[in-house]
């Protein structure tokens, strides 16, 4: 096995074939059934022809009948190919598509489909080190995320460091989003247009103002139909909901 110890430089440059070298005291053998790089570009590498740089030359970092774990630059989590690769897929895929079909700014979206994927919780300072950019912009991003109930933070006792996690369960957050577009948008317009109608429309009113209540009556007439849809979705995620949770 080849320590973390034995490396002399996590990310050295990169080979003929485009592949990441890492520079370490040791030389490789085929027996081993670990190797650790230090590299969040190596995600992007294909392992089975990756290098290793030592005092004898280029050596193959992998052979086909071991595992490789991929660890990342902090030195704390161990991950196969197979799931950096998987992961960075997703993010692809999320930021490509739904964030951006959302309104979701680059960072954002990284943020979003980084989190999502990752079963646990992150400490923000590790995301904003990861995703490249500086802890003030990554904690006012996330900000905007926790808002709109896509995210939460917290503290641990004994440090300083923000933790971040993406919740899971997307039927629960769909149906937070919709119940506050109710609050916030039909259910404001049914109550308070009417009375406003009211108050302004008289038999011999000018034509200027007739046409005004005729567009708030629309409004009115269609936030209706819109918050009786949302109502039974509501309903019909409520009953899904229950069902996959066992209930």
């Amino acid at each position: 096995m080849i320590h973390r110890s034995d490396i002399l430089s996590p990310h050295v440059g990169w080979n003929n074939h485009g592949y990441p070298k890492i520079q370490t005291t040791c030389t490789p053998r085929q027996d081993d059934v670990v190797l650790i790089v230090s590299h969040p570009e190596t995600l992007r590498a294909n392992p089975p022809h990756s290098m290793i740089s030592n005092e004898e030359g280029m050596q193959p970092l992998y052979n086909q009948t071991t595992p490789l774990l991929i660890d990342n630059k902090y030195g704390e989590n161990m991950k196969l190919p197979a799931t950096a690769a998987l992961e960075d897929e997703f993010i692809r895929m999320f930021q490509t598509g739904i964030g951006g079909a959302n309104g979701l700014d680059a960072l954002s979206s990284w943020l979003m489909a980084r989190l999502f994927i990752e079963p646990g919780e992150m400490a923000m300072a590790d995301l904003a080190e990861e995703a490249g950019y500086s802890l003030a912009s990554v904690s006012n991003k996330c900000q905007v995320l926790e808002r709109a109930g896509c995210i939460v933070k917290r503290t641990r006792p004994g440090t300083r460091k923000v933790y971040v996690y993406a919740h899971k369960d997307l039927i629960a957050t769909f149906m937070q989003q919709l119940e506050q577009v109710r609050h916030t948008q039909t259910l404001v317009v049914i109550k308070e247009i009417p009375p406003m109608i009211e108050r302004y429309q008289t038999d011999d009113m000018p034509k200027e103002l007739e046409e005004r209540i005729a567009l708030l009556q629309g409004m009115y007439d269609d936030m209706k139909k819109i918050d009786g849809i949302i109502t039974g979705m509501l309903e019909r995620l409520a009953d899904v909901g229950g069902v996959r949770n066992g209930q």
